[in-house]
């Protein structure tokens, strides 16, 4: 996979200082889109493929020439996927705008970046709330995206693989999204270490997004016929927006204007946290429940305990745009916890989320994460935490989870 966040994130590090302007740090990114490319492509070399003669038998050629398509067949193209678009368009557009038009020294982000935005409230901020962010319907931000996907299909251009196939671009994750998140640090959109990068093709985590419509007219602006070895544009809705005739039209609508604009793939989520829980207790009556797990879809009762808990995350909502996680059982972590309370973001509705679990030493920790008008740090200072507006922590000794999560609703009621 083509990890563009990585690509543009790395290039932001070792090229920036020595941009005069946009144009030749785009050149620069351009320049290493390519090399990556051509780097990946060429490491693929002498794939063993499983053989599969049931297959072979619905492919012509194979009966005739009594090969197996697991060594070729009539076409023997191949696809790369591309990690991280909207972060690294957040990047392109964050350096446009806070280096070369606002004048911050690069030396300065990168300081930033290093410390992962730690002493650096004002500029973490700006970039992460006042910067254009794919999603919004904005050009500052989307036209980036448009340019990076077009340069990713320009450097696939006449490549073959070693059976003589295409190599075609696409805008798919797989995987690929949480192992290449792990390889980066604080990032120039104002993305923190920690933050993991959105599936497939979908908008960065933690950002304030301006409405549906918004988002289908971002993700529709690239000529996705030159990446269509493609991803879904992933939309997730708070299970409210499904409980009115009106709203089922208005998503149908959002559908239809999705395809119109030439998109060629939409994931729509939502999930009925009590219907899930049911169907850990009855199996027997969910039989053919079908959810999303992450880049596959598999029926629930059919998943191991782990998934179906990381699935449901005990979400609730509480209040219209504020979604409450109490996780109670071992074996998660902070940055499991981050991530979950990053993910709620992404529900279309929610503006604040707070996770809650247990650790190894008796203590309830608590992660949370803000993009509306809530400070989770006043909150949280409540119950001995603190952090910033926008992301904080608290840990609380000698309770339990539930104990703690009334707690937490009470500070939440208090705010």
């Amino acid at each position: 996979a083509l990890p563009f966040a990585n690509v543009t994130d790395a290039v932001i590090r070792r090229e920036l200082k020595s941009c005069p302007d946009m144009e030749t740090f785009k050149a620069r990114i351009r320049d290493e889109i390519f090399r990556t490319v051509r780097e990946i492509v060429a490491s693929k070399k002498n794939l063993y493929v499983i053989p599969s003669p049931y297959l072979s038998l619905f492919f012509d050629g194979c009966v005739e020439r009594e090969r197996d398509i697991s060594l070729g067949c009539k076409y023997n193209n191949w696809g790369l996927h591309g990690t991280g678009l909207a972060p690294a368009a957040d990047m392109l557009a964050a350096v446009d705008q806070a280096v070369f038009e606002e004048k911050l020294p690069a030396q300065t982000l990168l300081a930033a970046m290093d410390a992962n935005y730690v002493g650096f409230d004002e500029l973490h901020s700006h970039l992460k709330n006042d910067c254009p962010k794919m999603g919004n319907d904005d050009d500052r931000a989307d036209a980036y995206a448009v340019w990076l996907l077009n340069t990713f299909a320009e450097s696939v251009k006449g490549l073959k693989n070693e059976r003589g196939g295409i190599v075609r671009a696409g805008t798919g994750s797989a995987m690929y999204y949480i192992f290449h998140a792990a390889e980066m640090g604080a990032t120039a959109d104002g993305r923190e270490a920690d933050v993991p990068l959105p599936a497939n093709y979908s908008p960065s985590l933690n950002v304030k997004l301006n409405g549906p419509v918004s988002l289908v007219k971002s993700f529709t602006k690239p000529d996705l016929r030159r990446t269509i070895n493609g991803g879904p544009l992933t939309v997730e809705f708070s299970e409210s927006v499904f409980s009115q005739e009106e709203s089922i039209t208005k998503v149908a609508q959002l559908v239809r204007l999705f395809v119109r604009r030439g998109g060629h793939q939409i994931q729509l989520n939502t999930v009925n946290r009590d219907r899930l829980l049911d169907a850990q207790k009855h199996p027997e009556n969910y039989r053919n429940l079908i959810v999303r797990v992450w880049g596959w879809s598999g029926y629930f009762v059919e998943l191991d305990k782990c998934y179906q808990d990381h699935i449901i995350r005990r979400a609730e909502l509480y209040r219209e745009d504020i979604a409450v996680a109490a996780i109670d059982q071992e074996g998660v972590d902070r940055v499991t916890a981050a991530q979950a309370a990053d993910e709620l973001l992404n529900i279309i509705g929610i503006d604040t989320s707070f996770v809650l679990f247990p650790d190894q030493e008796g203590r309830v920790i608590l992660s949370a994460r803000s993009m509306g008008d809530v400070n989770v740090q006043v909150v949280l200072e409540k119950l001995g935490g603190g952090g910033n507006a926008a992301t904080a922590g608290a840990q609380v000794p000698g309770k339990g989870v539930d104990e703690v999560n009334d707690m937490l609703l009470q500070a939440i009621d208090a705010y």
